[in-house]
């Protein structure tokens, strides 16, 4: 092939004959799963007769028709109380699994989902993240906010009566980065934060209808419930951060992956129950450790021959362990003018009882926060 340009410039290019290769052996192909099918009814014995109408109605189908009527019992359809998800890699599978739980819906499958909804959707749950979710300049944006900007100076104003730093000067980076390192200065502004976040949730008209906090997080959540006013909230999380930020150096914290029976037992085996508390139970494989940094070396030599994932939090705290055992009587009496309330909204304070709901809650009433904090049972509960 040859070209002629324009500007007198000339192409050449040699092209050779095309070739067919020959097509390797691509081997087994991998078939993704078919969508699960989703059915609901208004009662137990409606939708193990759906799930026959299903099966019945599938014989006449092809793998191709399935896709579509996944999708429109998934979307297109009445999403009742008693529902129902089968999941398989065929539609020979999924009418087999309907034919099953037709006969008999209690027979357990990992492959076949059934359960009933609420009869009321209980709305929304505020949930207040504890200390350690914070950042340099968390909050800045959100201060051209008007709704959050004024909640922030409410809390400020409030703050100042206690503390000789502002807290809006924080959240807008004004004073520089290091100063989350400190626990009486971070407590304070991630309160301050949520306290205006919430305010914004309201203003939009989202409303809780129950409340939990981790940690620190529990004023933010008291007051939320209208257990704690704002003023007595703000006294709090003062004396709180202050009293704690003394024990600095004392201890440190690890994130471990594992169940608090596991965690427990590897202490045990350890040898180091006492100079290590389980701080929290996050979840059910969530565990917070704290305690002396090289006890902490320890557990994490030890989780690292058994290929368990684990984080030493950026804390020069153990917070929910002995070493704030010394500020407890101080705190007492700082708060001992608390007036808590009964609340509107209901708080899941963080507990040994499951689904125990309690108001107020000992962080409320001068007490120090659970030891350890199981977070898990609140959201079981919630």
């Amino acid at each position: 092939m040859n070209s002629f340009g324009f500007g007198g410039v000339n192409a050449h290019v040699i092209l050779q004959s095309h070739h067919t290769g020959k097509t390797k052996n691509q081997g087994h192909i991998q078939v993704p799963p078919i969508p699960p099918l989703m059915i609901s009814a208004r009662s137990a014995g409606a939708l193990q007769q759906l799930a026959a109408d299903y099966a019945g109605f599938l014989e006449s189908r092809t793998t191709g028709d399935y896709y579509n009527i996944a999708y429109s019992a998934a979307f297109h359809r009445d999403r009742h109380r008693h529902r129902a998800a089968i999941f398989s890699t065929s539609m020979e599978e999924i009418k087999a699994r309907l034919k099953t739980f037709a006969e008999d819906s209690e027979t357990a499958s990992p492959s076949m989902i059934s359960l009933t909804a609420p009869t009321y959707p209980q709305g929304p749950a505020f949930i207040y993240s504890g200390n350690g979710a914070h950042w340099f300049e968390m909050g800045r944006h959100l201060l051209l906010d008007d709704v959050f900007l004024k909640s922030v100076r409410e809390v400020d104003t409030l703050f100042q009566k206690y503390a000789d730093f502002s807290l809006e000067t924080e959240l807008a980076g004004k004073n520089g980065e290091g100063r989350f390192d400190y626990t009486e200065i971070a407590q304070p502004a991630l309160f301050a934060l949520q306290v205006g976040i919430t305010r914004m949730l309201l203003h939009q008209g989202l409303r809780p209808t129950s409340v939990a906090g981790h940690s620190v997080g529990e004023i933010a959540a008291a007051w939320a419930a209208g257990i704690l006013s704002l003023p007595d909230a703000v006294k709090v999380i003062y004396y709180r951060s202050k009293l704690q930020g003394e024990t600095k150096g004392r201890g440190e914290m690890t994130a471990v992956a594992l169940g608090e029976a596991e965690t427990r037992a590897l202490l045990e085996q350890l040898n180091l129950n006492g100079p290590l508390v389980i701080a929290g139970v996050n979840s059910f494989r969530g565990i917070t450790l704290a305690g002396d940094s090289r006890r902490l070396a320890e557990i994490e030599t030890a989780l690292e021959k058994q290929k368990v994932r684990y984080k030493r939090l950026d804390l020069d705290y153990a917070f929910h362990s002995p070493a704030m055992d010394p500020i407890q009587p101080v705190i007492k009496k700082a708060l001992a003018s608390l007036q808590p309330v009964k609340g509107n909204v209901p708080f899941f304070q963080q507990s040994r009882e499951p689904g125990l709901m309690v108001t107020p809650s000992p962080l409320t009433t001068g007490g120090k926060p659970p030891e350890p904090g199981p977070f898990q049972t609140a959201m079981k509960a919630i």
